[in-house]
């Protein structure tokens, strides 16, 4: 027929690139499009204004290359190589409805269900498994999922030099919580000079935060365990209110139900947590 059909997975976890030119290339790094000697090394403009004055790293339907861009998540991509026309279609769009029939019991016992369903999906090869490990709400659901149906699984965890960066005593309480041991993973001695370009050269694309290092490391270190399974809690900052942003709106909540004690409770712990903010920021170097 004649017709290529390239399909990305629904939240995009898989990258997928191609670019149209004098040949039609796709791969799944970007890092592999550039050795393509048709393929140009030219920077996309727009990209990287918004990366340098925005400290934008999500591009959307572009890349930090000209001409190299992503099918998008949840979509697939038909080329005609006959005529050289491609179009892209949308298999799937997430609903963002509410049921607000639900009650609060049974709410609950529709995340479990989704939630038990989701960890047999991503754990049933019979293969070695881990998973990354912070303590937080996040990946201590994973831990516990995981080594329940897997009691042989390992856990990594990146441990922070500064105790206000490190999460540590979290990531005890859920080991002993559990009754397991996480191996832990440090910042390196020869630090940024030798990770900060493999890390680079791994993303293809601008990184926000320090934190891309970390998970290098992390899933370095599993590597060297053969672990062929990792998995971890990232995007459920967003799916579980996460982010101090959210924190408002359960203020609002705890005010409009008038559980005072709480809210004063709640805010007395905010005002904690900005205080450790401001200390983490002054680790910072000033220039």
């Amino acid at each position: 027929t004649q017709t290529l059909v390239l399909a990305r997975d629904w939240f995009g976890i898989k990258p997928l690139f191609y670019h149209e030119g004098l040949h039609f290339s796709f791969a799944s790094q970007i890092s592999s499009l550039l050795t393509l000697p048709w393929i140009s090394k030219k920077p996309n403009a727009q990209a990287l204004y918004q990366t340098i004055y925005h400290g934008q790293c999500d591009f959307q339907d572009q890349t930090i290359y000209e001409g190299i861009n992503p099918v998008p998540p949840s979509h697939f991509l038909i080329y005609d190589l006959r005529h050289r026309q491609k179009s892209i279609h949308a298999y799937w769009t997430p609903t963002s409805k509410i049921d607000k029939t639900l009650s609060k019991p049974e709410a609950e016992a529709q995340l479990r269900s989704l939630w038990t369903d989701s960890m047999s999906l991503h754990t049933r090869g019979q293969v070695p498994m881990g998973a990354a490990l912070s303590g937080g709400l996040d990946s201590t659901l994973i831990a516990s999922s995981l080594h329940h149906s897997h009691p042989q699984s390992k856990f990594l965890s990146y441990i922070a030099s500064h105790d206000l960066l490190s999460e540590q005593k979290w990531i005890e309480v859920v080991e002993k919580t559990y009754q397991i041991q996480s191996n832990r993973v440090f910042w390196p001695r020869d630090g940024l000079d030798t990770w900060l370009p493999k890390v680079m050269k791994a993303q293809g694309q601008p990184i926000g935060s320090l934190s891309v290092v970390a998970q290098h490391l992390i899933y370095a270190r599993a590597k060297e365990l053969e672990l062929t399974v990792m998995l971890n809690g990232q995007g459920a900052d967003e799916l579980f209110a996460g982010y101090l942003r959210h924190q408002k709106l359960y203020a609002y909540q705890l005010w409009s139900e008038k559980k005072l004690g709480k809210l004063v409770f709640f805010l007395m712990h905010g005002l904690k947590q900005l205080s450790n903010m401001k200390q983490m920021l002054a680790l910072w170097p000033s220039n």
